[in-house]
């Protein structure tokens, strides 16, 4: 077999985006839902330079075919000993070295900027319990660190169970309140939501994962939010907001407004300190209503918890989400 090359995508032609995107997209084509961006979502998002993380494209080669795809994630503001990969091989040319190949180079990447770190992510089917891909990583140093549960809820088959949760929600919040916004976030509330995004590491179950808290800032959050304009994307903000005005919690939703079928959730936070007033509930009911009547092409919404998370699992029982996947947060320490 010919000699498999290595080679960054280059990001501004849109060919080679396109050979890269129709990997991963063939690679994941039998999971049970199809999760993977569409096209016209990724060719505006992914030429973007991110200015507090280095994403770098790589395609493996056949000659001038691609056979496998990687995209290799090193942040730059904050955990700057991780390096996190994808890799992706299309069933047809499996067996031949090729994921091998990229995860070499992906690893040599993130060692040469001193990550000591490495982190990938394997699906798994939910009637297996590892898979061939599972225990690739295995043989090359990977354990898995933490398991989390891919869910999605499809918007029409779920609608009818807002009403009641509403309202079911509404019996405990008290002198809370919700209030939502697209981007941009409003100046009154965007130090308060800083903080409380800050929290957010720290507060959800990690397992073994080395991943440490980020500290956000209002000016922080308005970069990422010009890159998001930048991207053709729009994030959709629900905020519980304290009797005394600051954010007790939030959560967010992620969608290309040109390319409405597939929203991801983001992050989903209630603070210790404002527990049990159904503020999750009750956030991520508006959320749903707002996502349904701001982005009528929108399907289906996407999230994933930690399985350990019963809180969060439990409330996207309630709004009707079903799991689909099992994803193996494997980590490798160099």
């Amino acid at each position: 077999m010919a000699d498999i090359e290595v080679r960054e995508v280059d990001r501004s032609d849109e060919r080679q985006l396109h050979d890269w995107w129709a990997s991963g997209h063939a690679a994941m084509a039998h999971r049970p839902v199809d999760l993977w961006p569409d096209w016209e979502t990724s060719r505006y998002s992914l030429p973007q330079v991110d200015p507090e993380n280095r994403i770098d494209l790589l395609g493996a080669y056949l000659g001038d075919a691609m056979v496998g795809s990687a995209l290799v994630y090193i942040p730059l503001a904050d955990n700057t000993h991780l390096g996190a990969f994808d890799v992706h091989v299309p069933p047809e040319h499996r067996r031949r070295g090729v994921g091998s190949t990229l995860l070499a180079r992906c690893e040599e990447l993130a060692v040469a900027e001193g990550r000591t770190t490495l982190l990938a992510d394997v699906r798994v089917l939910l009637d297996e319990d590892g898979n061939d891909d599972s225990r690739w990583a295995e043989k090359r140093g990977y354990a898995v660190a933490n398991v989390d549960g891919a869910k999605v809820a499809e918007l029409a088959a779920t609608a009818d169970r807002l009403p009641a949760l509403e309202k079911q929600a509404a019996e405990k919040l008290g002198d809370y309140r919700l209030t939502w916004w697209t981007d941009p976030a409003p100046e009154e509330h965007i130090a308060s939501l800083a903080a409380a995004m800050s929290r957010f590491i720290g507060e959800i179950p990690l397992g073994e994962l080395d991943i440490r808290p980020q500290a956000w800032t209002a000016e922080r959050l308005r970069v990422r939010e010009e890159r998001h304009a930048a991207q053709r994307r729009t994030q959709l903000t629900v905020v519980a907001l304290a009797p005394s005005g600051e954010v007790a919690g939030y959560t967010t939703l992620h969608i290309s407004p040109h390319a409405p079928r597939l929203a991801d959730i983001g992050d989903t936070l209630v603070l210790p300190d404002h527990r049990g007033h159904r503020l999750g509930l009750a956030m991520k009911v508006l959320l749903h209503q707002k996502a349904r009547e701001l982005f009528p092409g929108t399907q289906i919404i996407a999230t994933g918890n930690a399985t350990t998370n019963s809180f969060m699992n439990a409330v996207n029982e309630q709004l009707g989400y079903q799991l689909v996947d099992r994803i193996y947060e494997m980590q490798k320490v160099v």
